[in-house]
């Protein structure tokens, strides 16, 4: 089965030189109107301990568009197409890849190790004058998609994690901004610190709070949609197999009525046949129903309901032996009738 989870973008805090110190980070999330991209803008105020080349500044970047820029002290800074090619202390020597080899590992730590794709990361050098300066990241990041569940659940990513491994950490601020917040966004971090104006959120921080920060929306659907969902299909089919079935009995009892002599009821045995078909296409068909009324915003992740068919014979088999049983009992019901009607007439 597909999995539940359709990724977007993600990209991380960079992992540094242990020359440069990171004294204030602001973390601005821009969703889009239709909360299906988003503008990421992170501006980290360094500190270098010495003058000269620093290095490394490496981002993780995942499924991320080709608009990551970075500057520093509001100067454009080149990216390196690949990390490989830096100078051998890359990452104070804590590193490992074959040259043709598509993965690198970063060790943070002896004991702390990644393997990263080539391709997911965005790798840079910087010449820094001692002292402070501001380093700026923009990128478009797509946003992810959660299926598990009939409504989508989207959602922005951005890693937090590398910070612990910084020379050191001050203080952070996370922004969302956007025209207007829909309803239903929530964040891992909790209730938002202050909201400076519509549609602006922002968190404080003096440590890490978590390992990633998700910011998180689930569409609003309509009371029809959400009734639907309580049904479920499986309780639409239930339900719809019920009415029929007592359609068929109805059915059952007419036929019975006025031909009680016969051992075999047509009636029933067709009933045994088509319904149980009947119910097993309901059940398919409620989870096309149950997407139409969601809407745009229904996952259609439903695994393969339509093997359900499979089930057919042991319904067919269930169904029998209840109408087997109905319908010997409706038989001998009205053929005892019958007999009666007869011996008062004749007496």
């Amino acid at each position: 089965m597909a999995s539940p989870l359709r990724p977007g973008g993600l990209s991380g805090h960079p992992l540094t030189s242990r020359d440069i110190r990171i004294t204030h980070q602001i973390l601005r999330i821009f969703p889009a109107k239709d909360f299906r991209t988003a503008q990421f803008v992170v501006e980290y105020r360094i500190s270098s301990n010495r003058s000269g080349r620093q290095i490394p500044m490496l981002f993780y970047a995942l499924h991320l568009r080709d608009s990551f820029k970075v500057s520093l002290d509001g100067r454009p800074v080149s990216l390196w197409v690949d990390p490989r090619s830096a100078q051998p202390e890359f990452l104070l020597d804590k590193y490992s890849g074959a040259d043709d080899s598509e993965e690198i590992t970063i060790r943070w730590r002896e004991d702390v190790q990644r393997t990263f794709k080539i391709s997911d990361l965005r790798y840079f050098e910087m010449d820094l004058e001692e002292g402070p300066h501001e380093l700026r990241v923009e990128y478009v990041s797509d946003v992810w998609e959660n299926v598990s569940d009939p409504v989508k659940r989207y959602s922005f990513h951005y890693a937090l994690e590398p910070a612990r491994y910084w020379a050191s950490f001050g203080t952070m601020e996370v922004h969302v901004e956007t025209v207007e917040l829909p309803e239903g966004i929530s964040s891992n971090l909790g209730a938002p610190h202050a909201t400076p104006a519509p549609g602006h959120l922002v968190w404080y921080f003096n440590h890490l709070p978590a390992d990633s920060f998700e910011l998180s929306w689930e569409p609003q659907v309509s009371s029809l949609a959400r009734w639907v969902m309580r049904i479920s299909p499986a309780g639409m089919a239930g339900a719809g197999g019920c009415l029929l079935a007592i359609l068929h009995f109805l059915g059952m009892i007419a036929y019975r009525k006025k031909t009680p002599h016969h051992w075999f009821s047509p009636v029933a045995f067709w009933g045994v046949l088509i319904i149980p078909f009947l119910v097993l296409i309901l059940y398919v068909l409620a989870y096309f129903f149950q997407d139409v009324v969601i809407g745009a915003h229904a996952s259609r992740h439903h695994g393969y309901p339509y093997l359900a068919l499979l089930m057919y014979p042991i319904f067919v088999l269930l169904y029998a032996i209840p109408t087997g049983i109905w319908d010997f009992f409706f038989r001998k019901k009205f053929l005892t009738r019958t007999y009666s009607e007869k011996f008062k007439k004749e007496s």
